[in-house]
C-alpha cells in the first residue's frame, strides 16, 4: 500500500476541524461518524479521502457556497445558538487546497450533513519498500514532539 505523503499536523488540522463542527451542530441525540480510506485508481486518481457526517441541523444550498469563507457563520444574528469565528471551515479548506485536494459537502436542512475530503496521492505516494529513509521520517513525525 502506498504511503501518503502529507503534512501530519494538516491533516489532524483538517480532521479535528472536520469533527468539531459536526459535533456543533448536531442534534441533542444525533450521532457523528467518521470514516478514512485510500481511494484506489480507476475512479480517478488514486487519494486519501476522510468524510464527516453528522446528523445534524443541515443548510441550505446557498449556505454552502458560504461556509468556507473566513468569519462566515450561516447564523449571523447576535443572539444564535452556536459560538465560534467561523474559522474552523476555512481552515479546512486551505489546508486541503494546499494538498491539492478538494472539499465537498452535501447537507439537507434538517437532515445532517456529510464533508468530504480528498486529498490526491498522485507524485505524493511513497512505496514503503522504495524508500525506508522516507518512511522512517513521515512514521516518526506522526508520533509528535
Amino acid at each position: 500500500l502506498p504511503l501518503v505523503v502529507a503534512d501530519p499536523a494538516r491533516i489532524k488540522q483538517i480532521l479535528y476541524h472536520l469533527v468539531a463542527n459536526a459535533i456543533k451542530f448536531s442534534t441533542d441525540g444525533g450521532s457523528v461518524a467518521v470514516r478514512g480510506w485510500l481511494r484506489e485508481e480507476g475512479a480517478g486518481p488514486a487519494a486519501l479521502v476522510l468524510e464527516v457526517e453528522d446528523e445534524g441541523i443541515g443548510m441550505e444550498p446557498a449556505a454552502r457556497e458560504e461556509i468556507f469563507r473566513p468569519f462566515t457563520q450561516i447564523d449571523g444574528s447576535t443572539r444564535r445558538r452556536f459560538e465560534g469565528a467561523g474559522l474552523g471551515l476555512a481552515l479546512v479548506h486551505e489546508a486541503t487546497t494546499l494538498h491539492g485536494g478538494s472539499v465537498e459537502v452535501e447537507s439537507e436542512p434538517g437532515r445532517g450533513s456529510v464533508f468530504r475530503v480528498t486529498i490526491p496521492l498522485g507524485a505524493t505516494a511513497v512505496d514503503p519498500r522504495s524508500d525506508p529513509a522516507t518512511t522512517a521520517r513521515e512514521e516518526a513525525s506522526c508520533l509528535g514532539p
